[in-house]
């Protein structure tokens, strides 16, 4: 059948369906997502850099496409070799949701994620600090609602009302790879923000004005934004409120499948690893 095709890489029987080629299936993966041109531009990148010609897709030759990249990557930096692997997880795990061909997300894992970069985020007095000031803008009230949901840049620049239930305290998040609808709880305090946007601004059809092209922009005057609340971004930018999300739910206790849950990872390796940064003194606390 098809998955055995698939899967084991050859065909099963004269009639059956042909394996889809890995460019084919990567040109249906670019089509498939709604990007900025610099970010469209570093899927290619990784693509060319991993994926060694146009071959029928079995998880072999992925695999060894894998292998050699990992074995030939001592010219790139750490971060780099790890930002390729994610990037080309993100089109393995998009052809095993949208088309049913099993590429696993063990398959990085076991060979790609390499010295771990440590875990960035904002303090507790950062948070105050960068949410205290001017807190009606509505760059304030957007760094809010990331800081309490751990939603994405783009969740937000591309959020509708449609999306939000403000009667119900439940905002429906769009799967960033496979688009699907996911419904979470949100905080009494995001839910206080979008209840005025939606009093004050009743004729809009996004939650926020700024358009997802807007992302550098938003970017820069964030940076802005921290440099006049006298916070050193120190590497640190947007995304890392997602990260600071993380660590607020891992103070408060909450059991990990809930941190994994409110995420909306379906790997605990990425909340794990890419989320999870645990101190020695928090051990000690808890521990006592």
């Amino acid at each position: 059948d098809l998955y055995f095709e698939l899967y084991h890489g050859h065909r099963t029987s004269p009639t059956s369906v042909r394996t889809p080629l890995v460019g084919e299936m990567f040109a249906q993966f670019m089509d498939h997502k709604t990007r900025m041109h610099s970010t469209e531009r570093n899927y290619r990148i990784a693509y060319e850099r991993i994926i060694r010609g146009n071959y029928p897709v079995t998880q072999e030759r992925l695999e060894d496409d894998v292998k050699a990249f990992v074995r030939s990557s001592d010219d790139l930096r750490p971060a780099s070799v790890n930002t390729y692997l994610r990037q080309i997880a993100a089109f393995f795990n998009w052809m095993s949701i949208e088309r049913d061909i099993k590429v696993p997300q063990r398959l990085i894992d076991r060979f790609g994620l390499r010295a771990k970069t440590q875990v960035l985020d904002f303090t507790d007095e950062e948070v105050v600090a960068m949410l205290g000031r001017n807190p009606d803008d509505e760059l304030t009230r957007m760094l809010t609602v990331m800081v309490e949901t751990g939603a994405r840049p783009v969740d937000l620049l591309t959020l509708d009302w449609d999306q939000v239930d403000l009667a119900g305290g439940i905002v429906t998040w769009r799967n960033k790879i496979s688009k699907r609808p996911e419904a979470r709880p949100v905080s009494k305090k995001a839910l206080a923000v979008l209840t005025a946007m939606r009093t004050e601004h009743p004729e809009r059809s996004k939650v926020f004005r700024w358009a997802h092209s807007s992302l550098s922009r938003l970017t820069r005057t964030f940076a802005s934004h921290l440099a006049a609340c006298g916070i050193e971004s120190n590497g640190r930018s947007l995304k890392h409120l997602r990260t600071t999300f993380k660590r607020r739910l891992m103070a408060k206790g909450l059991p990990f499948e809930v941190q994994m849950y409110l995420m909306r990872h379906q790997s605990a390796d990425v909340t794990l690893g890419n989320y999870t940064s645990i101190s020695p003194a928090s051990i000690t606390a808890a521990l006592d």
